[in-house]
């Protein structure tokens, strides 16, 4: 799978998933929000967030972006790891759609 981890999320995650075999890369730095949405839409990339601005369906509309927004409070490396890992894990690459929202011990929610 292709992701596009924004530069608040741990880089843990991001070499996690290139040693998994997945096509990772991390946002330019000091990327404007709409920059890094539409670089991710552009190459076909899952974007990994942290931040809440990316969960504004107004600017960011689920039909058009793919989004996984992590919301592990606090966001210990070792917890968003493992948390997307299992994510990974439970859904297949199709699945992946829309306005995801990761919580605390791998709950879900899709927005659409």
């Amino acid at each position: 799978m292709k992701f596009l981890i924004d530069e608040d999320v741990p880089v843990t995650l991001l070499k996690t998933l290139v040693k998994a075999g997945h096509d990772a890369v991390r946002v330019t730095p000091s990327s404007s929000d709409p920059t890094i949405a539409e670089t991710a839409r552009r190459e076909g990339r899952i974007l990994v967030t942290l931040d809440n601005d990316f969960t504004n369906k107004s600017l960011y509309p689920p039909e058009r972006f793919t989004i996984v927004h992590i919301q592990l409070h606090p966001p210990y490396e070792s917890d968003v790891v493992r948390a997307f890992m299992a994510l990974l894990e439970a859904r297949t690459p199709e699945w992946f759609t829309g306005l995801i929202l990761l919580g605390p011990s791998g709950s879900l929610r899709i927005l659409e």
